[in-house]
């Protein structure tokens, strides 16, 4: 999670410095920098401000940016709420994942499976001796309202950003999925809806636009 780090950027850092990993970016020099085309003396200096700010981060936004197969953003809080630690992450056993909940057997393999590699151990030490401090934030109290527990996709525009209304839900203790299925509590519909309209009026999902949507976002201001 890195400010201004785009996939343009990143590019052209492992092509002409030859960077190999991500423990790397943190050895970059703004002198490197300046030698790169396109990078000035403010874009150099923002990016090498942006990697030390990228240093602090939540412990659950360092999980989900290892890339464990199958670990969304949601997940990555479940696994911090339940272990606190990194430490205490890379000792779970297969079986005690697959034991909190919406982490299935696939998904507790491929955690368990992630940790006990070598190479990826060596990395997340490299990157913690860089100066990286993942921190275990105790989360406040969850807001219980109608999307609690519940599975929910989302379709159409939004004058909400898409992003605010999934931050809500899974504040909230939902979850946010990408398809519709008999699975599906609720389908928030906005403008110009696509196929999951129909395919959950089909499989008689609970529906709700906007205007009920933002009753819900305002209570929790």
């Amino acid at each position: 999670n890195i400010e201004g780090f785009s996939e343009k950027t990143a590019y052209q850092l492992f092509e002409e410095l030859d960077i190999k990993n991500i423990p790397q970016l943190y050895d970059i020099k703004k002198e490197d920098l300046l030698k790169l085309e396109g990078f000035k003396e403010k874009k150099s200096q923002n990016l090498i401000n942006a990697l030390e700010k990228s240093k602090d981060c939540k412990l659950e936004s360092f999980i989900y940016a290892l890339g464990i197969p199958n670990v969304g953003i949601k997940t990555a809080k479940d696994l911090v709420k339940e272990y606190k630690t990194l430490d205490n992450l890379k000792e779970a056993k297969e079986e005690e994942l697959e034991k909190i909940k919406d982490i299935g057997q696939v998904v507790a393999e491929e955690i368990y499976k992630f940790f006990h590699d070598d190479n990826i151990l060596d990395s997340i030490d490299k990157l913690l001796e860089k100066g990286i401090n993942p921190t275990y934030e105790a989360e406040e109290e969850t807001v219980t309202n109608i999307f609690t527990d519940k599975k929910i996709v989302i379709t159409g525009s939004f004058k909400t950003k898409r992003k605010e209304i999934k931050e809500f839900i899974e504040n909230s203790g939902g979850q946010v999925t990408g398809s519709v299925s008999s699975n599906t509590d609720i389908l928030l519909l906005g403008e110009n809806p696509g196929s999951k309209y129909d395919k959950a009026k089909s499989l008689g999902v609970k529906i709700i636009e906007e205007v009920e949507l933002n009753e819900y976002l305002k209570a929790n201001e």
